[in-house]
């Protein structure tokens, strides 16, 4: 007799409730259809909506040297309303390819994170190694952030973990990366050969640096912003292209090559500062 083929198991489907009303992943009241009927298990896919809580609401990753696995995330708040979810700078955990919190099925071309309108990650690693958050493999899945998501890296550890995987399908034009690294430091933002939807440069701690490199070039599908207190210092000898609209409210700006504005409607260049151009 030959044998029957192994079907695939269907993930279970986690849904946030909030009934232990600390925001707390790890908190098993706080969720409904996960593996075991706890917290989330590795093979499950999480789902943060506002089904069953109707406000807005934050949802906080474990601290201590601790690791989260999932299979998926989708953040889908309703129209108007917010979903955060945070890995806190308290999350330690962290080596080299690895991460405080990663999510994937290791299915190629597979959109392991999604964030929709309204939802924000952020990514508050106070790990000393690894990406704090990370998909499975870029090679084996994306994060899609679709218009109105964002994601916030708001942590000294890489990027690397995410903006190689950034999703460029149709809807993440204008989905936003926003980089808030800690400190005042300077700090290279991955730059060369990437694409971003909506990029903004941020430092809340205090006024500093960004800076940029390398000879292929940065592409911004959606609006550049630099916000106060920023320098954005590229010695890039690849081109800029931007398709949405430049907002520089920061203390400078350099870039080495030209910028090119190749948006298919009308675009603005504006900010509380103005903007010298190497080449336009």
């Amino acid at each position: 007799w030959g044998r029957l083929p192994v079907q695939p198991v269907a993930a279970a489907t986690c849904t946030w409730t909030g009934n232990a009303g600390d925001g707390l992943w790890a908190s098993p009241s706080n969720w409904t259809g996960c593996t075991g009927g706890g917290a989330p298990a590795s093979t499950d896919d999480v789902l943060l909506d506002n089904s069953t809580v109707a406000n807005d609401y934050t949802v906080t990753l474990p601290t201590g040297n601790v690791k989260v696995a999932i299979n998926k995330l989708t953040i889908a708040p309703n129209e108007g309303k917010t979903v955060t979810l945070v890995l806190p700078s308290g999350n330690i955990y962290g080596a080299s390819g690895d991460a405080g919190f990663v999510v994937g099925d290791a299915t190629s071309s597979t959109d392991d994170i999604i964030l929709n309108n309204g939802a924000i990650l952020k990514n508050s690693s106070g790990a000393t190694a690894g990406n704090g958050i990370q998909v499975n493999t870029p090679a084996n899945g994306t994060i899609r952030i679709n218009n109105g998501g964002k994601y916030i890296h708001n942590t000294s550890r890489s990027t690397g973990g995410i903006v190689p995987a950034l999703s460029t399908a149709s809807g993440t034009e204008t989905g936003i990366f926003e980089q808030d690294s800690p400190g005042t430091g300077s700090v290279a933002i991955s730059a060369s050969g990437r694409n971003y939807g909506t990029l903004i440069l941020t430092r809340s701690a205090g006024a500093a640096t960004y800076t940029a490199s390398g000879g292929s070039p940065l592409t911004v599908r959606g609006d550049f912003i630099i916000n106060s207190g920023v320098t954005f210092n590229s010695t890039m000898t690849a081109n800029m292209l931007v398709a949405g609209n430049w907002t520089h409210n920061g203390t400078a700006f350099s870039h080495n090559s030209t910028v090119i504005f190749n948006g298919t409607a009308e675009q603005t260049i504006g900010g509380s500062s103005a903007t010298t151009f190497n080449n336009l």
